[in-house]
């Protein structure tokens, strides 16, 4: 199984807030999976995925 990510590491990845990452999720269907309002996160292999989808469009 891919590796996780969670919404501190995210924030600190693109140097955003929680509210940005909630923004793109809903907008730029950012692939984040939310168990509850406390546990986020996203799979590596999806977040590569994701940021790939915006090289090639």
């Amino acid at each position: 199984m891919s590796e996780r990510l969670s919404i501190e590491e995210l924030k600190k990845i693109y140097g955003v807030t929680e509210r940005t990452l909630n923004t793109w999720k809903k907008t730029k269907s950012l692939p984040l999976l939310q168990i509850s309002s406390q546990h986020k996160y996203i799979y590596k292999d999806d977040l590569m995925k994701w940021e790939k989808s915006f090289i090639h469009s």
